[in-house]
């Protein structure tokens, strides 16, 4: 007897036993094309932040001496406008919302603000910065997307210099309140982890606030000697740092200084 040949399998029953490996290859094209589609926004995104004129560390501290500080929108709601390496920065103290700053154009004294220090796109607000008739720059155009348009003026305070010492370790501080000169209690901004300079950002918000501030440079870092890789703990120049705002003040305030750290 002759072996029996198999039938061949019909174009039907051949198709659907590929589907499921047609299916497969389908999801894992789909994911490698999502998969690239993100690289290529986010080196698109970084391209757009570090090739930006703007970043120029000179160009920025010439325009923080103008513009740094801290904006009043509303009672209670205030933005500062400060200075990361090369970078302006803006903090919304409402939202908490933490952006860099682009220059917009050729418009004067116009920044975009990215939604957060890493990412400069999309645009979620747009900064004017106001000059008086003096030159001086005491008002801020705030547009945030779908809001009104909001001007905010500056807040003033007063800074002192100061310097204490932790052992044989001299750091290097400023006191911030806002004037006139009463009753306040006091706080000191402990640096977080790394190598922190005095925070003006957070110092002018606690100032507004109604305290007296000690911002400082950790050791090692800005105008303070000694090396922070060697200290860890806060305490270490916190205690320090708390003594420097008692001794300005009256013995009855003394009892109101604090800390206030921070960390990573």
């Amino acid at each position: 007897m002759g072996s029996k040949n198999a039938a061949p399998a019909s174009p039907r029953s051949a198709t659907k036993a590929q589907e499921p490996a047609l299916f497969l290859t389908d999801r894992r094209t789909s994911g490698v094309c999502r998969s690239i589609a993100v690289v290529i926004w986010c080196c698109s995104a970084f391209a757009q932040t570090v090739s930006t004129p703007e970043r120029d560390a000179s160009a920025t501290a010439q325009w923080c001496a103008r513009v740094c500080g801290l904006y009043e929108v509303t009672p209670g709601w205030t933005i500062g406008i400060g200075r990361e390496d090369s970078d302006l920065i803006y903090q919304d103290f409402e939202s908490g919302r933490l952006g860099i700053l682009l220059k917009k154009g050729d418009a004067s004294g116009t920044f975009s603000g990215g939604p957060t220090l890493i990412a400069s796109w999309p645009e979620v607000v747009t900064f004017r910065f106001v000059e008086d008739a003096d030159g001086r720059i005491e008002r801020l155009q705030v547009q945030e997307t779908g809001r009104p348009l909001r001007t905010a003026s500056r807040v003033h305070v007063e800074r002192v210099d100061v310097t204490f010492h932790n052992g044989t370790t001299k750091l290097a501080g400023t006191l911030v309140s806002r004037p006139p000169s009463r009753k306040r209690p006091g706080i000191a901004l402990i640096p977080g982890g790394g190598a922190q300079k005095r925070d003006d950002l957070y110092s002018l918000w606690w100032a507004y606030n109604g305290f007296r501030v000690l911002t400082y440079d950790k050791r090692g870092v800005g105008q303070s000697s000694g090396a922070y890789r060697e200290a860890f703990h806060p305490g270490l120049s916190g205690r320090r740092g708390v003594s420097s705002i008692r001794s300005p003040l009256r013995p009855a305030d003394r009892q109101d200084a604090g800390r206030n750290c921070r960390s990573q």
